[in-house]
């Protein structure tokens, strides 16, 4: 049985684009430095953020909340900057990259089922600021039915991929800005409304920072995914760059809600929206928010596309799946996820964190000179890899069980999620590092070895990799590759290209 090759611009396939999911981008097709901190900047300009300062307010009070915020700007920071570098010099995504940091082939899937349920919640929360955004100016329609269209109205946006409505992206961060000082104007002409705790304590300080340890993982993965455009050239100023002005507004969107919520006693940025801005308010949530849940559907759509194809051999489309998020939003959205928000947030943050910590220690690794896994390199190509890397596999599954187990044993809303995160973010590594010394599983991620022609080494620079002599003909399908994205199947340099590498069928007996 064949199954659909995963995303690739130059095979013909009905979902082919330009987003390179699990090949490597060539240099082509990579941007200069100075596009990734816009595009960094673009990740976090949500309302969600506002509602998470606001909802960390209410709890902690406002000056917990900005020093959790300033935690979660150094750990972002840090481990955005790592994941965006190794993006960049790898040419991969994420995905790609955790075929070759110990999880083998099919082992990388159970990150993407993590990675889609993930986008599909935030995609739930948007749904939900626009629809009681919609609700506070106009009561008459039930909520359910707003939820509803609201995940709905998505599909059609994000049908044709990245470059239908590249145009919104662009277009909405300076709206969103000049949208966030005016409501912050009109927020501090108003009275204040509610009560928040004064002062610090340490056990509120220590729940507040589970907040920026559950929502640094999606940041941090998202920014690899982007970081995978980036020239190698470039990296060394643009990757920092990039990272810290991401996470220095992010904490400056926590602030601001924070006080707008302290002002206007409410935590949902679609209600207090409208309050204080009329129908212009509501205009600037949809429109701004949309551009959001392009990200996510689209984010969900792939990760789940190549799950079902790499895992359960389905051949459904991106559309299918894209189908699949709008319906799964919807029904995430009927359960208050406002109302819940840090829970949910430090649930869906957990099988992230234990897969970033996986991903952080082979980088480490590797930068340190040391090979881990037998390669130097990050190998992505299936020819070359073993199926599963159990014992990556099982210490996230098994990591990220017990903390989620732990997450909802606490009463929703709590923010009681500390413990369940510092398992996730530390346990992992030294648990697949025990799972190796015990000789039940292969210490090394490779099947074979490809030639010394045939690997993408860290030190190559985009010219080299891309160079007219470093391509070949792939023997299946007749198109040009480069080696670094094919499979050597004879001594005489005959080659099978990515795609046409993925789409064969499994390996039997695993």
């Amino acid at each position: 049985m064949r199954i659909r090759s995963p995303r690739t611009r130059d095979h013909g396939h009905p979902d082919a684009g330009d987003d390179y999911a699990v090949s490597k981008v060539p240099f082509a097709t990579k941007r200069p430095g100075r596009d990734f901190p816009v595009l960094a900047m673009g990740a976090v300009t949500s309302v969600f953020v506002f509602a998470l300062g606001g909802s960390m307010a209410t709890s902690y009070g406002i000056a917990t909340t900005v020093i959790a915020a300033v935690f979660g700007f150094v750990v972002g920071t840090v481990s955005c900057s790592v994941v965006a570098w190794h993006g960049s010099g790898t040419s991969m995504g994420v995905d790609a990259m955790s075929r070759g940091a110990g999880f083998g082939f099919l082992g990388s899937a159970v990150n993407l089922l993590a990675y889609a349920l993930t986008w599909i919640a935030y995609a739930a929360f948007e749904c939900s600021f626009i629809a009681t955004a919609v609700h506070a100016r106009w009561s008459a329609p039930p909520l359910w039915m707003l939820y509803l269209v609201s995940a709905l109205v998505v599909v059609p946006l994000t049908w044709y991929g990245v470059s239908q409505i590249a145009w919104l992206q662009w277009a909405t961060v300076p709206l969103f800005f000049i949208g966030v000082a005016y409501l912050l104007v009109k927020s501090l002409g108003e009275p204040v409304a509610g009560t928040v705790p004064i002062g610090v304590t340490l056990p509120a300080l220590a729940q507040a920072s589970a907040i920026p340890l559950s929502i640094v993982p999606i940041l941090s993965l998202a920014l690899g995914d982007y970081g995978r455009f980036v020239m190698r050239r470039d990296r060394r100023w643009a990757v920092p760059a990039g990272a810290a002005l991401m996470m220095a507004l992010w904490v400056l969107e926590v602030v601001v809600g924070a006080v707008i919520t302290a002002r206007t006693g409410s935590v949902n940025p679609g209600e207090y929206s409208v309050e204080l801005m009329g129908v212009t308010g509501l205009l600037w949530v949809i429109v701004t928010q949309l551009k959001v849940q392009f990200v996510n559907y689209y984010g969900s759509s792939v990760a789940l596309t190549n799950f079902s194809a790499r895992l359960l051999r389905l051949p459904w489309g991106r559309r299918a799946f894209l189908l699949l998020t709008g319906l799964g939003a919807f029904l995430v959205s009927l359960f208050d996820v406002i109302g819940n928000l840090g829970y949910v947030a430090g649930l869906m943050g957990v099988p992230l964190t234990a897969w970033l910590s996986l991903l952080l220690t082979d980088f480490v690794a590797r930068r340190g000179g040391r090979e881990r896994l037998g390669t130097t390199w990050t190998e992505h190509r299936r020819a070359y890899l073993i199926p599963v890397g159990w014992p990556e596999v099982i210490a996230m599954v098994a990591v990220s069980s017990v903390a989620i187990a732990l997450v909802t044993a606490h009463v929703p809303g709590s923010y009681d999620t500390l413990v369940p995160l510092l398992l996730a973010w530390f346990l992992p590594p030294p648990l697949a590092w025990a799972l190796r010394r015990i000789g039940w599983f292969r210490s090394t991620v490779l099947a074979t070895s490809p030639g010394a022609d045939w690997r993408d080494e860290p030190g190559s620079s985009d010219e080299d990799s891309d160079a007219q002599w470093n391509k070949v003909v792939c023997v299946t399908c007749g198109k040009d590759t480069f080696r670094y994205d094919a499979v050597q199947i004879h001594p005489s340099g005959t080659a099978r290209c990515f795609a046409c590498d993925e789409a064969r069928p499994h390996l039997r007996g695993l």
